[in-house]
């Protein structure tokens, strides 16, 4: 048996942080990780669930931005078995799942999603436009960005 570990990340530009950091540290997180673990009921190769971050940082424009990680490891007997399937299909229900807690935060906050990104282990994110859902190469997105940042 081993695990296999899934991840999201979005990019938020034109942010106030000021504004936002609190609510996001001690609210958004801390439901996000609750609802991804409510899926441990219907997907029991569901393993653990990883404590979400967030990064500000400025973009080479000096733009404020925002970056969330979320992830989720699985239990797998087999490299190539149910449970492997069963992780693939949490993709989509955990994104829509990260994008409704963004259409809350668009209720009371004014932000630029910009991109979304999935990874599995040690792999690459693949990253998509939120404008348009075209998949974009990393060196793209990462590009637009500086090095510096803080995590909360």
């Amino acid at each position: 048996m081993f695990e296999k570990q899934y991840f999201y990340s979005l990019i938020f530009m034109d942010i106030d942080r000021l504004d936002m950091e609190g609510e996001i540290r001690d609210f958004y997180l801390p439901i996000t990780k609750n609802s991804l673990e409510k899926h441990q009921q219907y997907f029991t190769s569901l393993a653990r669930v990883m404590k979400p971050t967030v990064n500000f940082f400025k973009n080479n424009e000096g733009a404020s931005c925002m970056a969330t990680l979320y992830g989720y490891e699985l239990r797998i007997d087999n490299s190539v078995d149910d449970q492997d399937e069963e992780g693939q299909k949490l993709w989509i229900p955990i994104l829509d799942l990260i994008l409704s807690f963004v259409g809350t935060m668009r209720k009371s906050h004014e932000f630029k999603l910009y991109a979304y990104g999935m990874a599995f282990d040690e792999g690459e994110f693949g990253w998509f436009l939120y404008s348009t859902g075209v998949e974009v190469p990393a060196e793209h997105i990462y590009k637009i960005f500086l090095k510096d940042y803080d995590t909360i």
